[in-house]
C-alpha cells in the first residue's frame, strides 16, 4: 500500500507497475527528469498522476491532462521488458531489474521506477552512438504541444532574426540527453553577472512552454514560447 499523496490529489492503495512507470514517462515528458531529492520530483509527480482525481477545477484539470495517453502505455511496456531483461551489473541496474520485475510500485521501488525512462534513454543512445559513431543522437520531442517543463540547456547557437518591432534573437539549446529546444528571446539577451553575454557552450537552467514541434534538417525541434531563466552561470535571472 503507498501513502497518500501530499497534496490536491488522493492517495491510492495499489499502484501497478505498469501505471506507475507510464505515469513517470508521462512526467519525464512533461516536465523532464527531477531526482527524488529534487522538489516537485517525477517520483511524486507519478504518485500524484496515479492518485484519485482532485476536486479543485484547476488542479484537476492538471491531472487529466497529466493521465498517460495509450501510446505512453504502450512504450512503459517496452520499457519495462528492456529493464527486466537487464543482465546483472552494477546495484543500479540490478535494482531496476528487480523493481521492474514486481507487479506494484513500492515505497520502495519507485524512485527506481520513476527514472526508468532516463535510463532507457541514455542505454539506447549509448547503444547508438556505438553502432553510429559519427552520428547526432535525435531522442525526438523534448515534451508534448502545450507542457510547461522545466530544462537544463547547453547553448548550441545563436541567431538574429530581423522583424518589423526589431531584431529577435533566437536561441538554439540542446539538453544532455540530446534534445533539441529553439527560443525566439524578443528581450535583451541572455548574460552573466559580470554583464558578459552568454555564447555557445554556455549552460542556463531554462522554464517554458512548449508551443509546437517542427523537424529541421531531419531533427526534432521543440519551439519554447513564455521562457523565464532560472539560472545561468555566475548571473541573475532573467526572463522573457
Amino acid at each position: 500500500m503507498s501513502d497518500a499523496e501530499p497534496g490536491s490529489g488522493g492517495g491510492v492503495w495499489m499502484i501497478s507497475t505498469i501505471d506507475y512507470v507510464a505515469a513517470a514517462l508521462s512526467s519525464v515528458e512533461r516536465r523532464g527528469y527531477r531526482k527524488s531529492s529534487e522538489p516537485e520530483s517525477t517520483r511524486s509527480d507519478a504518485s500524484w498522476i496515479c492518485g484519485t482525481e482532485p476536486s479543485d477545477r484547476e488542479v484537476k484539470k492538471a491531472w487529466r491532462e497529466a493521465q498517460p495517453t495509450p501510446e505512453q502505455r504502450e512504450r512503459a511496456e517496452a520499457l519495462i521488458a528492456w529493464a527486466q531483461a537487464l543482465t546483472k551489473g552494477f546495484d543500479y541496474e540490478e535494482n531496476l531489474r528487480v523493481a521492474a520485475s514486481l507487479p506494484m510500485a513500492t515505497s520502495r521501488t519507485q524512485g527506481l521506477l520513476a527514472s526508468l525512462p532516463v535510463a532507457y534513454a541514455k542505454a539506447n543512445q549509448e547503444l547508438v552512438k556505438k553502432q553510429n559513431p559519427d552520428r547526432e543522437v535525435d531522442p525526438g520531442y523534448f515534451a508534448p504541444v502545450k507542457a510547461r517543463v522545466d530544462a537544463t540547456v547547453t547553448i548550441l547557437r545563436t541567431i538574429s532574426v530581423p522583424g518589423d518591432w526589431g531584431d529577435k534573437l533566437l536561441y538554439v539549446f540542446r539538453t544532455a540527453e540530446g534534445h533539441d529546444l529553439v527560443w525566439f528571446c524578443s528581450g535583451s539577451i541572455l548574460r552573466t553577472a559580470d554583464g558578459a553575454a552568454l555564447t555557445t557552450g554556455d549552460t542556463v537552467q531554462l522554464r517554458g512552454t512548449v508551443k509546437r514541434h517542427e523537424l529541421r534538417k531531419g531533427r526534432h525541434q521543440t519551439v519554447m514560447i513564455r521562457c523565464k531563466v532560472l539560472s545561468v552561470p555566475q548571473a541573475t535571472q532573467g526572463a522573457a
